[in-house]
């Protein structure tokens, strides 16, 4: 049990670095996998089903936003970006995988079961009632037509009865309850030896040729991210209302065929006292009209002329702008900060094949079109522009690698029940649990895999992040007392434990899946 818990634990903090699946992600655009053009490089093919570039891009660039948003400034490595594009690339196999189990097994949902869920769904609601409009919104904003799009949310509905119904095949046991309370507040009294690597760095001196040596082989860690500038256009219903006048026999005419709507005490309200009302409220639906109607045409302008935005400019009376240089999975800025404009000025048709892009609808009733106006290709950094960085990155190893002779030395003497000279002082921390928040997790595992039996178990040497090692000695175990435990306490652990168990049967489930559909792939897409 306990090795099984701090998998869990070690399988939650992976998750920050490069995500997990629980049954595979969600089968939102599994459709569109098939959909792509015929002249686009194949990833992998998954029983009758292929995976196309384009769809691995949108997926791979909306998973990267997702975990930068989380990392914040810190950028991932090479390393780290290619296990990411690995396990993108491995959740759509597996969501080809079950999705195709599904179908083959009847899994589905009637036509008139679809069309109540979907008019009953809040999200698609004004006023509380369906709209048709809103669910058109939200479609186009997800890059999609209405008819895929009722594709993805019935294939959601399916999903939601596959997990339902293995949710249901779960259950925990009373000793399982227990096992888990005393695990997870059981305490134990520690001494850690810290050998900082910190000034070790800085008395370390590569050669030039150890630099030149480690830049070549880890060039792929400096890399310049593609970057593309582009031309764009934009249409805003809000920009077209301050553009629209509205003379004063309009509003008088509006007032007078609306006067139903400015009596106050039976009395109507004075045509100059509703004046400003009558002019924002007219504004309101030209701007409105107007937008409806340049949002059909604009489309249709810019397929017909792709190879620039003038004609499209022209349509909807707007400039031609330049946007700043945007950097592939860096955080942006203005509407280019919108993950939907983010995938499309790095798709291939804007890219590689230089066309106009699809009006791309935002949030708020805003339409952007964008052309390509340069593009730079990731590149490596120069070693000189990379020099410190490489150094550091030596003196670190150069370091780590020394420590680890001396934690091997130091554990061999301590193991012997010898107290080595060279030993930094011990420091206490008594009554650690497993959740600590305030101990390096490397200690907190290292602490609840010893035991106090001897000093060959009751000693051992980790490696931090920072290159530090660090010695821990454990003391003292405290055993808590179950007979204390409240009943939230306990119904709170059997909901955990029953989730953790439906995770691990949902997974094996997938696997098992994948493992009887044949799976073929034929490599990732070359970096733009």
């Amino acid at each position: 049990m306990m090795q099984s818990m701090n998998k869990f634990i070690q399988g939650w903090l992976a998750y920050v670095i490069v995500g997990v699946i629980v049954i595979c992600f969600s089968f939102w655009g599994v459709e569109n996998y098939l959909m792509g053009n015929s002249s686009e490089n194949l990833l992998a093919k998954v029983g009758h089903q292929e995976i196309k570039e384009e769809a691995f891009r949108d997926a791979f660039l909306a998973e990267q936003q997702h975990l930068q948003q989380q990392l914040g400034s810190v950028q991932l490595t090479a390393a780290q970006t290619a296990a990411l594009k690995s396990d993108v690339l491995d959740q759509m196999i597996t969501n080809a995988a079950i999705f195709q189990f599904l179908q083959k097994e009847g899994f589905g949902i009637s036509k008139f079961e679809s069309d109540k869920l979907i008019a009953n769904d809040p999200d698609f609601q004004v006023n509380g009632a369906f709209s048709l409009n809103r669910f058109k919104q939200i479609a186009m904003a997800q890059q999609n037509s209405v008819n895929v799009f009722v594709q993805q949310i019935n294939a959601n509905i399916v999903q939601n009865q596959l997990v339902s119904g293995l949710q249901g095949s779960v259950f925990v046991l009373p000793d399982e309850v227990k096992e888990a309370y005393q695990l997870q507040n059981q305490t134990r009294d520690i001494q850690t030896a810290t050998l900082s690597a910190t000034a070790l760095a800085a008395n370390q001196h590569p050669t030039q040729q150890a630099i030149q040596q480690y830049y070549q082989d880890h060039v792929a860690d400096f890399m310049k991210s593609a970057q593309v500038k582009v031309n764009y256009i934009v249409l805003s219903e809000a920009d077209l209302k301050k553009s629209i006048t509205v003379s004063n026999a309009d509003a008088k005419q509006y007032y007078q065929s609306n006067n139903a709507n400015y009596l106050k005490n039976n009395k109507l309200i004075p045509f100059e006292e509703v004046r400003s009302d009558i002019v924002n409220t007219l504004k309101q639906q030209r701007a409105e009209a107007k937008y409806a109607n340049l949002r059909n045409q604009l489309s249709d302008k810019l397929y017909a002329d792709s190879n620039n935005l003038a004609s499209a400019a022209e349509l909807i009376g707007g400039s031609i702008q330049t946007s700043d240089w945007i950097v592939k999975g860096a955080k942006a800025t203005g509407i280019f900060a919108d993950p939907s404009v983010q995938k499309i000025v790095f798709s291939a048709d804007v890219i590689q094949n230089k066309l106009n892009s699809e009006p791309i609808e935002l949030s708020n009733k805003t339409i952007v079109a964008v052309h390509l106006n340069a593009y730079q290709a990731p590149a490596p950094k120069s070693l000189n522009a990379v020099k410190n960085d490489v150094t550091m990155r030596l003196q670190r190893q150069m370091a780590s690698e020394l420590l680890a002779e001396q934690a091997n030395d130091l554990m061999n003497s301590l193991k012997q029940n010898q107290q080595p000279v060279q030993l930094p002082a011990w420091t206490t921390q008594n009554k650690i649990k497993l959740s600590d928040k305030n101990v390096a997790p490397e200690v907190i595992q290292a602490a609840f895999q010893l035991t106090t039996k001897s000093p060959a178990t009751q000693y051992k040497a980790v490696a931090l992040k920072n290159g530090d090692y660090v010695i821990v000695k454990l003391l003292a175990i405290h055993e808590p007392n179950f007979e204390i435990a409240t009943a939230k306490e306990k119904n709170d652990l059997s909901t955990a434990l029953t989730q953790m168990k439906q995770q691990t049967a949902m997974q094996l489930f997938a696997k098992a899946i994948v493992a009887e559909t044949k799976v073929k792939k034929y490599g990732f897409p070359k970096e733009e």
